[in-house]
């Protein structure tokens, strides 16, 4: 890493074997502009800050054909010139040297695991809004789809297959802290509604900073440093709202049921989740991919746990209802009955759905 804007250029010697052609180099997640340099020779990279278009678009995963007369046996040297603009310079991903087949299947396998990942959040968030439409005050659930259409938002920000509209740089690692922060806020509030039944005035706070805080940085029309800057105060605020979480369940821990052990899990994934994209923001630990696994499993256990909830709610109010001596009805304005408790059908009498 290079905290500065200017170029890095990065340099090793490769060793080439005697039955080794027809080779290809990856870069699968190039936050940046990189040029590939192989032998002094310029082979081309991604699109540059400036000027026409040449090599890849910005994001997309770099693959170099390596001429066949520039692979005889024996060392070789590769370089990497990294441009960056957003206050830090640096490879950002993994390099891979090998066949060009070998290179072709790792493209196809990244591609698919970052459109499988988006997809099933969505499904998460539409089911999670969908019921507590349904079911009505519901407002756990309801959290839970926003937290799950922000890992939507988070993982086409991070993504380097969708972020095709956009070329800015700056643009992109602003929606990316901002994304982060408001799904910091949703979390908070989602937790609170499922461990105390309640937003407390510590919750509401929470939230309403990390809100606030992603709107001062999609305005803010500073760049580079500041940046970086908010960048490392929103991981402060993550952090923070984490453990007023794991508080919060401490509090609520006299709850044995299944369901709090799921959340429970659930909130184990979202703290991995808080470490990986940390080790990635302080200590330039390249494990950033796992941050939107991590978020998935949150997800799923997050959304079991609440059915689970509403699913022992309604049973425990199925008894309640039944075992009552009153005779108790639903109906509706019309004075159609909807539902009617065993005492109320030995004051009824036979009666059908829908009898006025």
């Amino acid at each position: 890493w290079n905290e500065t804007e200017g170029p890095l250029l990065l340099e090793k010697v490769v060793e080439i074997g005697e039955d080794e052609t027809r080779l290809s180099l990856l870069i699968l997640e190039p936050r940046f502009h990189v040029e590939v340099i192989w032998d002094g020779v310029s082979l081309g990279g991604t699109w540059s800050l400036e000027g026409e278009p040449h090599g890849q678009p910005p994001g997309e995963p770099i693959r170099v054909q390596i001429p066949d007369a520039l692979t005889d046996a024996g060392p070789h040297r590769l370089g990497l010139e990294v441009n960056g603009r957003t206050g830090r310079t640096g490879l950002d991903s993994e390099v891979r040297l090998g066949s060009t087949r070998e290179v072709s299947r790792a493209i196809a396998h990244h591609r698919l695991i970052e459109l499988v990942l988006p997809l099933v959040n969505v499904g998460l968030a539409l089911c999670a809004l969908l019921l507590s439409v349904v079911w009505g005050n519901r407002r756990a659930l309801f959290w839970l789809g926003v937290v799950c259409m922000c890992l939507v938002g988070f993982g086409l920000v991070e993504s380097y297959e969708w972020w095709f509209l956009f070329d800015d740089p700056d643009l992109r690692h602003k929606a990316s802290i901002a994304i982060r922060s408001i799904l910091v806020a949703s979390a908070i509030r989602l937790y609170a509604w499922f461990f105390v039944r309640r937003v407390g005035l510590i919750d509401q706070l929470l939230s309403v900073l990390n809100v606030a805080f992603a709107l001062v940085v999609l305005l803010w029309w500073g760049r580079n440093p500041t940046l970086f800057a908010l960048e490392n105060l929103g991981g402060i605020g993550a952090v923070l709202v984490f453990f007023r979480t794991v508080w919060l369940f401490l509090g609520a821990s006299k709850d044995r049921s299944s369901e709090s052990y799921l959340m429970l899990l659930g909130l184990g994934m979202a703290g991995l989740a808080m470490v990986f994209d940390l080790l990635y923001l302080w200590a330039g630990v390249q494990h950033r991919p796992l941050v939107p696994v991590f978020g998935l499993g949150m997800s799923v256990f997050s959304l079991v746990a609440l059915m689970s909830r509403l699913s022992d709610e309604r049973y425990r109010y199925r008894q309640l209802i039944d075992v009552a001596k009153d005779a108790l009805l639903v109906v509706d304005r019309e004075a159609r009955i909807w539902e009617v408790n065993p005492a109320g059908s030995r004051l009824l009498g036979p009666w059908r759905l829908g009898d006025n």
